[in-house]
């Protein structure tokens, strides 16, 4: 016999199964799906570009469309292949999102990323570049990448040093390396696949090379100032489940800092002629703006640089204050620069010609 019980306008009777297994199950099964998809569609995205980019680097106009609606939405497969083979033979890599310790990571929230071949993404981004929409998407994409990239390292060194940048006699981390790397990899293989295909038209040549100069200097001072939040922002930099082709709004200060920054490597004895050393200027710049390097060690070169709220003050940028932070962290670190920094940023220009090369198809 059932008994039903009623109590105070509650009915009681025998206790049913609960749906929360089924739940859970049917949860598991739908984020299994979600991630079949995401792996499948980053192995299609490297077969199209893979293949089309090894044969040519001339597509139709919808060609083009769709291909830099593809690589826009990869730009951690762009920032690998700018610097390196596939790291297996796989079409996929799913990048880790969390490290020994069960700490985010900065690419914390990514999914499946197809693997380019150089060659392959050589051509395509030499036909996207055809386009100068079409090239500044991809390039806007990269960027933000990372930007994201060296605001997280911003972060775990702010953590470890209360707010006070890497010591001179700390040991540079891994992550911050590869940062530095990446910036002038990735900016090198976009100058190199544009001019790949305009190399007799020097106009295009400049007007390519104002695109990436004006979204790397404009990202460069994107995040104002080091601090407390600086751990936290880099979350907030760029939202992996989102919409990565859209551009980055720029406030005022951001544009007045790339303005100041254009303005000096044109007026730099040591950069105005060479992208190479212009892209290292940028990373040092973002370094200091981030607290990566410290205001002592910025003041030191350049007096006022960084001021007591710690942001960096942009107008003290002109070609001479450029020429003395290249000459300081690059030519002739001395004991008031942190010597493993100056050896990755001495090494930067390696990882520009490499991108540079990889970029132009060679």
């Amino acid at each position: 016999m059932m008994i039903w019980v009623i109590t105070s306008g509650r009915t009681y009777g025998p206790r049913l199964p609960s749906a929360r297994p089924l739940r859970m199950r049917a949860s598991a099964w739908r984020a299994g799906q979600r991630e079949a998809g995401a792996s499948c569609a980053a192995a299609l995205s490297a077969t199209v570009v893979n293949t089309i980019g090894e044969a040519t680097n001339e597509v139709s106009e919808a060609a083009r469309e769709d291909l830099t609606s593809t690589v826009a939405a990869y730009p951690w497969s762009v920032d690998q292949t700018a610097r390196t083979d596939g790291s297996s033979n796989e079409p996929v890599i799913m990048p880790a999102s969390v490290d020994g310790n069960g700490d985010a990571t900065w690419s914390y929230g990514m999914s499946y990323q197809p693997q380019f071949t150089s060659k392959g993404l050589s051509g395509v981004m030499q036909a996207i570049s055809r386009d100068a929409d079409d090239f500044q998407t991809v390039v806007d994409s990269v960027a933000t990448l990372e930007q994201r990239r060296m605001t997280f390292e911003a972060g775990v060194i702010s953590a470890a040093t209360d707010g006070q940048g890497l010591s001179t006699d700390a040991t540079m981390p891994t992550g911050l390396n590869n940062a530095i790397e990446a910036n002038s990899a990735t900016a090198a293989f976009f100058q190199g696949a544009s001019r790949a295909v305009v190399e007799d038209d020097a106009e295009e040549v400049d007007n390519r090379n104002k695109t990436i100069v004006d979204t790397l200097f404009g990202l460069s001072s994107f995040i104002p100032g080091p601090g407390g939040e600086v751990s936290r922002i880099w979350k907030d930099t760029w939202s992996f489940g989102k919409d990565t082709t859209k551009r980055i709004v720029q406030n005022a200060a951001t544009q007045d800092f790339t303005e100041h920054l254009t303005n000096a490597i044109d007026e730099s004895k040591i950069a105005k002629n060479d992208a190479s050393r212009a892209t290292t200027l940028t990373t040092i710049t973002q370094m200091i703006g981030l607290g990566i390097i410290s205001a002592g060690q910025a003041n030191a070169a350049v007096p006022g640089l960084v001021g007591g709220d710690g942001v960096l003050d942009s107008s003290k940028l002109d070609g001479t204050a450029l020429d003395t932070l290249y000459d300081r962290f690059v030519t002739n670190g001395d004991d008031t620069v942190n010597p493993d920094l100056h050896d990755q940023l001495t090494d930067a220009g390696d990882a520009y010609k490499t991108g540079y090369d990889r970029g132009h198809g060679e």
